[in-house]
């Protein structure tokens, strides 16, 4: 039986995404064009942040550095509500070239209109190495950014030479309780066949309402299946889920996210 096969018979099993909620329809919708039923319960959502400095840190940067589609998401909102920015959107921004950490923010960047972008493997190492590849020392740089971020890009450009700004654009909000959705899923374990998580933010708040909701000595024993965009995040579910089943995606994009799911599905159709 092949894995598609497997998915339409009367046992179909579904996918739990958990991913920001801004990201989760957009997900949801390439797993149903898989033949997945999908239950989306974000645990996080984006909130705009106050950036009086943008229009001046715009003007004296050649290069903007991004680590997420949100920061772009953002930027675009901001100029959308702001009608005296639309010209500077239109022609100084749009002209400064983009660094960006892998092919999703990069995609969206060339949809907003950026002619000049680059695009790192998906790390923030290679997102470095990508820079320092095709930009001068002293160039100066503008990072947009989230305010919970991983690493230390700002200061490791810095020893690389680089001048860089630095623009907290957005927060990342969490919902204090397990979404209803979720957490009807997960009380029947035999109607759900895997969870889906993005990010270790997204897993240590999945862990934490967990326990809320079930109680820890349930997490002890439960048998999920999860899958993982980066090894990082199933470092973080293995601490609380010990008997859990992680897949960890072979590079730390969607795509090779879903070949995963697929690999996986075809183990257990054979």
């Amino acid at each position: 039986m092949g894995a598609l096969s497997l998915l339409e018979s009367p046992n179909r099993k579904t996918l739990l995404l958990t991913r920001l909620r801004e990201e989760s329809h957009a997900s949801a919708s390439r797993l149903r064009r898989r033949g997945w039923s999908v239950v989306c319960a974000p645990l996080l959502s984006l909130e705009a942040l106050p950036a009086p400095d943008l229009v001046e840190q715009l003007g004296r940067v050649s290069a903007l550095v991004v680590t997420s589609k949100s920061a772009l998401r953002t930027l675009r909102h901001t100029f959308a509500r702001t009608p005296t920015l639309s010209p500077l959107h239109s022609a100084k921004t749009r002209a400064l070239s983009v660094y960006a950490v892998g092919t999703q923010s990069a995609a969206l960047a060339r949809r907003m209109g950026f002619a000049s972008v680059r695009t790192a493997q998906g790390t923030l190492a290679s997102l470095i190495e990508e820079i320092r590849q095709h930009l001068p020392q002293q160039a100066r740089l503008l990072y947009l950014c989230g305010q919970d971020r991983r690493g230390n890009l700002v200061e490791s450009l810095r020893k690389k030479g680089y001048a860089v700004d630095k623009s907290v654009l957005y927060k990342a909000v969490s919902v204090q309780t397990l979404p209803l959705s979720a957490s009807n899923l997960l009380s029947v374990p035999s109607s759900l066949y895997a969870s889906m998580f993005y990010s270790p933010r997204t897993a240590d708040i999945f862990a934490t309402l967990y326990a809320h909701a079930f109680g820890e000595p349930s997490m002890l024993r439960a048998r999920l299946l999860f899958f993982c965009l980066a090894s990082s995040i199933g470092v973080r579910l293995r601490q609380s889920f010990p008997q859990a089943r992680i897949v960890c995606a072979a590079a730390p994009s969607e795509a090779s996210l879903l070949q995963s799911l697929d690999k996986s599905l075809d183990e257990v159709a054979t």
